[in-house]
């Protein structure tokens, strides 16, 4: 490893920037997939690492992503899911399973059940392929986190389009509040 676990955490922030919400402030150009070559992101972070090639710390960071947030092909380097840019983003669309799973904070759950699951500020819902996966997103935004159980295969009866984007992460339209399980807490 040539990154300490800080450098990693913060070299994966900056990637998140530039290849999900703003290329532009790192000088780079997104093919309609997403794609721009990794020498260009590299060149665009050379002076954030000194005395690490950079290269080098974005393949280590993709490696060793848990996420599976990146992906390289071809000399090429692209965030396989939440961009808030143009980009093809979305995966493989897909029939989903009987069931996916969204986690949320307690706070935005009475605004849930009213429009069901938007966007927001991306341009896809993301959705988790386990309750677990659910539960450790949500706790990234509170202590308290709230599991909706999404029956996916009955919203894609509906016309509801879903895509796969990693093996624990999917993404969709947005879904109406028909087709979620809430909890029986507020």
């Amino acid at each position: 490893m040539i990154l300490t676990e800080r450098q990693r955490i913060q070299l994966s922030m900056m990637m998140t920037q530039a290849l999900r919400h703003r290329p532009g402030q790192f000088n780079l150009t997104l093919d309609s997939a997403g794609w721009t070559p990794i020498s260009d992101l590299a060149a665009a972070l050379a002076d954030r690492f000194a005395g690490v090639d950079p290269a080098d710390a974005i393949a280590e960071v993709v490696a060793l992503s848990d996420k599976t947030r990146y992906e390289i092909k071809d000399n090429r380097i692209r965030a396989t899911y939440g961009h808030t840019v143009e980009a093809d983003d979305s995966g493989q669309l897909t029939a989903p399973p009987a069931y996916l799973f969204h986690g949320t904070t307690p706070q935005a759950l009475p605004h849930i059940r009213r429009t069901g699951l938007q966007p927001m500020k991306r341009r896809r819902v993301h959705l988790s392929a386990t309750d677990d996966t659910a539960t450790i997103v949500a706790r990234r935004r509170t202590d308290k986190p709230i599991i909706l159980k999404v029956r996916a295969a009955e919203a894609a009866q509906a016309r509801v389009r879903f895509w796969v984007a990693t093996d624990r992460t999917w993404t969709a339209e947005p879904i109406g509040p028909e087709f979620l399980e809430f909890p029986d807490q507020p």
